[in-house]
């Protein structure tokens, strides 16, 4: 399970070839970022009590949670090591959030157009 709070949420995507490239590597990792992007806002919902909000959040994490999943099985990649990556992700996005909140809304953006 995600650890996500209130104080610890939020993140930029770590890696410059996530942005750009449709090759597998860059396909995962924005599914990894974008899993953990929903997940992040997913929380901030539930703390905010929004129902109608964390339903869809959770829609939107669970399929890219199990697509990056899928993908990660298909690199012969172990699921434990599929359950910290996913973590890293999540930590990675919470640090630059905590230095700038601005860059959530900005990632939501990116995520919502790259997996419509």
């Amino acid at each position: 399970m995600l650890r996500i709070g209130l104080f610890s949420v939020a993140v930029i995507f770590s890696s410059a070839y996530v942005f750009a490239g449709n090759n597998d590597k860059a396909r995962l990792e924005n599914t990894f970022e974008c899993a953990a992007l929903y997940g992040i806002w997913m929380k901030m919902y539930e703390e905010k009590n929004e129902a109608d909000q964390v339903y869809i959040y959770k829609g939107k994490f669970d399929r890219l949670a199990k697509e990056a999943e899928t993908l990660f099985k298909t690199e012969g990649k172990a699921k434990d090591n599929f359950d910290l990556k996913l973590q890293q992700h999540v930590d990675g996005i919470a640090r630059v959030a905590l230095k700038d909140g601005r860059a959530l809304p900005s990632l939501r953006a990116f995520c919502d157009k790259m997996f419509p």
